[in-house]
């Protein structure tokens, strides 16, 4: 634990050197261009804001609390307004007709919406604690909430445009040679009154977040007081406190990033799953209870349980036959004759029938009357199976109908009693209601249904989501190679170099997307497992990596492989990773590579076949064996093995997909073998 503690403290660190780097990088791009500084601050809150949105809007069915969804909204239309302002900057000359009165006029107006938004979105927030009651919605509803308030902002973004562009009864914020309006400065002093309530609000109501979130969100808030300050102070559009308000724009937004773009991709049930996490557990606790200890009952009846065939002991055919309910609320226990009718009675019979012991047993009412007519059948059959099993207790569940005309769920155990036994009782039984249970049950099963298309849904989810990414993400990397081939030459050698970085981290970011999507395709673009021959689906492999192998000299070679039950397209994929993988990692040697396969069988399983990927590279620390299997984690720099770090987690679901399971024997230095199972074809 400790050394996991110490580990995320480095990453921390590393978190913030990255920071001041980039801080100091946009400083100096910001000295030599102020223009390429501020679209690059601007790009960067507006990228955020839409991959928000898009979360948001892929998600909008499953979530239940109406507060992330309003603020998704929110910042895709306050985005809208940033691009407009990003746009109309001075010296962009895409509004040649206008002065810098228009940047300034749209970011005011952009500030009031985003504040806003923050002020009422925790007014929004479903309290989600357990034993607080929670009205469902219904999707169409959600539905219906979330195309409302996207209307409603359209027709307020709609309003402001117009108001700027059209119309241009929008109140002065800059004037040239003078500076900022009185107006302009109001209005960012009300902003950040607007956001400070917006922070009260929300540390009120701040057991309703996660806790990281809640932090997360509320630096944010205190972020943006500091930027709207900034922008209350400077007199050129290029001058120092213009720098600082962006400054503290990219880190507000960062924040946001960090509170809902990565936790919702890192740790998904966390953000959108909350509340289902949480009923969950509460019918977790509630059916806790209603755990029947089988063992204790059948020892408690001196019964044999149903799969035991011995005989009573002689000691046990002495004891009297009286079942010992009288103190377990919840139960009823019965001797009953040959004709099943009852000889005597005991336990909680009022509570769980509504009639009396002695209705009983004066015949006034017959159990089998109350009987659901449904069960009859079944009642009767075990009846008979109990007379003709003498050494066997028989177990059934059934339903009766109550005095009151209520179902109630009955578990009940019958046994026939020795023939030795004294007077006319001939069958032992007892009866409990399980009427919570049983409705337990059906909540659980539902509770597990719905969990079960949450998965799919996360799965499709996550395909959807990384799908629709990469377009926002083309964008960026366009612009940036737009701003590298049209200021190349012109900045010193330091500022290509960082943008340069930054086309390389677009780049590797669609790298890294492009690895989700196949993450995500083992099962939402899974076929059904059919007979296939391992051998030709390696040699198919093996020809599509020819000039890959050929290019690192290495040398693949094989067993004769078998015929096995798989989605072939997903086993050449196992396949190819693992081969890949091999000759990536290799140390000075040339790669050597060696498929082969053989069937094994444990006891109290299936026969399997057993694969084997045996290579010489640099091999695998042993603490770090289940570590290689997690997506994007990598035990190597990038800059000496390229990859996103998640062939080996694709490997794994394909093959848990397939009901094997995959694991690395290996040491440092002296190669791996990765083993993986799959069924026999039978």
């Amino acid at each position: 634990m400790s050394e996991n503690k110490e580990k995320k403290g480095i990453i921390e660190l590393y978190e913030i050197i990255l920071w001041i780097v980039i801080i100091g990088v946009l400083y100096v791009v910001s000295r030599s261009n102020y223009l390429l500084f501020h679209s690059l601050a601007e790009i960067f809150s507006i990228f955020v804001a839409y991959v928000v949105f898009l979360i948001v809007f892929k998600s909008r069915i499953r979530l239940e609390n109406r507060s992330l969804l309003f603020l998704g909204i929110a910042y895709f239309f306050v985005a809208s307004i940033d691009l407009m302002h990003t746009f109309a900057f001075k010296g962009m000359g895409i509004f040649p007709k206008f002065d810098a009165n228009l940047p300034t006029q749209l970011w005011i107006a952009a500030r009031y919406m985003e504040s806003i938004s923050l002020l009422v979105a925790p007014l929004l927030l479903i309290d989600s604690r357990p034993g607080i009651e929670k009205k469902y919605v219904e999707p169409i509803e959600k539905e219906i909430f979330f195309w409302q308030v996207f209307f409603l902002y359209a027709g307020i973004t709609a309003a402001c445009l117009l108001s700027t562009f059209v119309f241009r009864n929008f109140p002065d914020s800059y004037i040239e040679g003078s500076g900022l309006t009185p107006f302009k400065i109001m209005s960012e002093y009300f902003i950040c009154t607007i956001l400070l309530f917006s922070l009260v609000i929300l540390y009120k109501r701040k057991d309703r977040f996660e806790e990281r979130i809640f932090r997360l969100i509320a630096a944010s808030i205190v972020i943006t007081i500091f930027e709207e300050l900034a922008f209350t102070l400077y007199v050129d559009v290029y001058g120092f406190f213009n720098l600082m308000g962006h400054f503290f724009k990219i880190l507000s937004f960062y924040l946001i990033y960090k509170a809902i773009i990565e936790t919702g991709f890192d740790h998904p049930y966390t953000l959108l799953f909350r509340e289902l996490k949480q009923s969950e557990e509460a019918l977790r606790q509630e059916t806790t209870f209603l755990r029947v200890d089988q063992d204790r009952i059948y020892n408690m009846l001196g019964v044999s349980k149903p799969e035991s065939r011995s005989r009573p002991s002689g000691s046990e055919k002495e004891k009297d036959h009286q079942v010992p309910v009288q103190n377990i609320y919840g139960l009823i226990g019965f001797n009953l004759n040959e004709n099943f009718e009852p000889m005597s009675i005991d336990g909680t019979v009022e509570e769980i029938t509504g009639y009396t012991k002695e209705d009983f047993l004066s015949r006034k009412v017959k159990w089998t009357e109350i009987l659901v007519p449904e069960d009859q059948p079944l009642l009767s059959e075990k009846m008979k199976e109990t007379m003709s099993n003498p050494d066997t207790s028989i177990e059934l569940e059934y339903r009766i109908k109550n005095k009151n005309g209520e179902i109630v769920w009955i578990w009940e155990i019958l046994q026939k009693l020795p023939a030795e036994s004294r007077g006319s009782e001939k069958i032992q039984a007892i009866v409990r209601d399980i009427t919570e249970q049983k409705k337990a049950e059906e909540m659980l099963r539902l509770k597990l249904e719905e969990l079960t298309h949450s998965n799919e849904e996360l799965e499709q989810f996550a395909y959807i989501a990384s799908h629709d990414l990469q377009e926002p993400l083309r964008m960026v990397a366009s612009y940036l190679q737009l701003l590298q081939r049209k200021y190349q030459g012109n900045l010193d050698e330091k500022a290509d170099k960082y943008i340069y970085f930054a086309v390389d981290g677009a780049t590797r970011m669609q790298d890294l997307i492009n690895d989700l999507l196949e993450f995500s395709r083992v099962t939402t673009r899974a076929r059904e497992p059919e007979p296939t021959d391992s051998e030709v689906i390696l040699n198919r492999v093996l020809s599509d990596l020819e000039l890959f192998i050929k290019e690192n000299k290495a040398t693949v070679s094989y067993d004769p492989l078998p015929e096995v039950i798989v989605d072939n397209t997903q086993l050449a994929q196992v396949l190819q990773n693992l081969i890949v993988n091999g000759i990536k990692f290799h140390s000075e040697k040339a790669p050597k590579i060696h498929i082969s396969a053989k069937r094994i069988s444990a006891e109290n399983k299936a026969s399997e076949w057993l694969f084997s990927v045996q290579d010489n590279g640099i091999g695998v620390d042993p603490q770090y064996y289940n570590r290689i299997f997690e997506v994007f984690k990598r035990l190597n720099k990038k800059e000496e093995y390229p990859g996103t770090g998640i062939g080996l987690a694709i490997c794994k679901k394909i093959v848990e997909r397939h009901g094997g399971c995959i694991w690395v024997e290996s040491e440092l230095d002296k190669g791996s073998t990765f083993y993986f199972t799959l069924p026999v074809n039978s």
